[in-house]
């Protein structure tokens, strides 16, 4: 979903997924000391980011978009009208389930916020109150201790219709609708939104961080900078084992989605601490044999560090964090030509041989797939080597002229 720009969507989903482990595993406090649900926070604090980078991203648009035409927007009777118009076509398409007396939400309004539009405010015009459905058969494990009446149904929680002025329809449950009508009423922003969706991030990321750094029996967490540091540190006194790496990469990725959090937050400080734990640990990796020296996390990380330290207004250190990334992607665009050196190598073995006639067929179209996107992935590399060069004679120019250079955090 997240790469499919399903932002919002995803962000429900993957809280109720949260939510659901958590149960699962006692409750929070048990939950905020289980290893296991390390990737469950993570990819929470990873979708909420991505939501807020998003929404930020949108917020700038619109507000360039206004400067650009420098007018106001319209008058209060034009989206009143416009609100009237789509509570009008709401009812009418009402299924006949749905109430529209009995809650004292109806008739309230409601802003929600979207990470590819922005905000959008709307009326609530009906519910669905709760029901029960029957369960046949019942509930099975913890709820057979429950009274068979209990177990034999299952609620169905109420649902609410909202009428967008946009036009649009949307049904909130009891969480959403009280986020909703509480935006509404204190005047949310975008900006405010964006806001609490990174601060809900980092939460979500520095749990994840800390249940990666718990040890294989899962009794203790390193909880601060220093102890995720001497964390890395006495993991590369260690063998890895398969379980042992997975930990490490989940905390390194943890830690720079902190870092990217710290960015868009604009706290360079901890952003260059939380990138600095993620390379840490990588590089540990590599000295393990776990991470080629090729692997394009290793290009990134020092990408962000450069962004990073080009903020602090550390610009040598920043240019010697792009060459690392682009001999990086130059290493791996090497491996990939390698490849396909070996490979046409062995096919015209096959053909001297005269077995390339024997062996056609479904490795034929394997070999061609994988060709295929290595040469994707050899022109993306090309691509971003000459963005990374560019970046560093800009960086070099603007030093020697005593000029400024434009921020940037993509890749």
């Amino acid at each position: 979903m997240l790469h499919e720009r399903e932002y919002d969507y995803a962000c429900v989903c993957l809280d109720r997924a949260l939510e659901l482990r958590i149960s699962q595993a006692g409750g929070r406090e048990l939950a905020e000391h289980d290893a296991a649900l390390a990737p469950s926070w993570y990819l929470h604090g990873s979708a909420l980011l991505r939501r807020a980078q998003a929404l930020a991203h949108t917020l700038m648009e619109a507000t360039a978009t206004a400067a650009a035409k420098g007018v106001p927007d319209g008058p209060a009777t034009e989206w009143q009208a416009a609100a009237a118009q789509a509570q009008a076509q709401a009812l009418a398409a009402l299924p006949p389930e749905w109430q529209t007396t009995g809650s004292a939400a109806i008739g309230r309004r409601v802003r929600r916020f979207f990470a590819l539009h922005g905000k959008a405010d709307g009326t609530v015009i009906a519910w669905e109150p709760p029901s029960t459905t029957p369960i046949e058969g019942g509930h099975a494990g913890a709820a057979d201790a429950a009274p068979a009446s209990d177990a034999a149904e299952e609620v169905e929680e109420a649902l609410y219709r909202i009428a967008m002025d946009d036009g649009d329809v949307e049904d909130l449950d009891d969480e959403e609708l009280d986020d909703a009508l509480k935006a509404h009423s204190e005047g949310r922003t975008v900006a405010a939104e964006v806001e609490e969706l990174l601060e809900a991030s980092w939460e979500a990321l520095e749990m994840a961080a800390a249940l990666y750094e718990l040890p294989a029996d899962g009794t203790a967490g390193a909880e601060t900078a220093g102890a995720a540091a001497a964390a890395a540190s006495a993991a590369s006194q260690m063998p890895f084992t398969d379980a042992s790496s997975a930990r490490s990469f989940g905390a390194a990725e943890a830690h720079e989605r902190l870092g990217d959090c710290a960015l868009q937050n604009e706290q360079p400080e901890r952003a260059l601490e939380e990138y600095t734990l993620a390379r840490t640990r990588l590089q540990v990796l590599q000295r393990a044999g776990r991470l080629a020296a090729d692997d394009r996390r290793l290009a990134d990380i020092e990408w962000y560090l450069g962004v990073t330290q080009l903020q602090l207004g550390h610009a040598g250190a920043a240019v010697a964090h792009y060459r690392q990334a682009s001999a990086t992607l130059r290493l791996r665009g090497a491996m990939l030509e390698r490849r396909a050196h070996d490979r046409t190598i062995a096919r015209l073995s096959r053909e001297a041989s005269g077995a390339a006639a024997e062996s056609a067929g479904a490795e034929d179209v394997d070999e061609a797939k994988a060709a295929e996107e290595e040469r994707r992935e050899g022109a993306q590399i090309a691509e971003l080597i000459g963005e990374i060069q560019a970046r560093i004679s800009e960086v070099l120019g603007a030093e020697s002229s005593g000029g400024q250079v434009r921020p940037t955090t993509h890749k």
